[in-house]
């Protein structure tokens, strides 16, 4: 199993999302998949090519997990809901969690 480390701002967007509409298991979820999963990507390719966050069943269209571009580049990012995103770093060692929250606040 790989480590988990959270970023400081990691942290402050959780305090920020525990709200009512956000499912906070949800990200539990994704965060246990990327812990017990050992290879560097992130991603394994399931039997037809369909990408697969972590071990479980979280197939790519579920989660739309992709590489992202500018200045996330190098980072990974998983949609939770249709606007509610988790920004990480998959390496063979560690995941780090870097950010999470809306299109709105991410990417402005």
């Amino acid at each position: 199993m790989r480590n988990v480390s959270l970023t400081a701002q990691f942290e402050k967007d959780i305090k920020r999302a525990k709200k009512p509409s956000c499912d906070m298991s949800r990200l539990s979820e994704v965060i246990r998949l990327l812990h017990r999963w050992r290879h560097a990507t992130g991603i394994a390719h399931g039997r037809h090519g369909t990408a697969r966050l972590g071990q479980g069943d979280l197939e790519d269209r579920q989660y739309q997990d992709h590489p992202l571009k500018g200045k996330y580049e190098g980072l990974r990012e998983c949609h939770l809901s249709p606007d509610w995103l988790l920004i990480y770093h998959s390496s063979t060692e560690q995941v780090l969690m870097v950010r999470t929250g809306t299109h709105a606040d991410l990417f402005r």
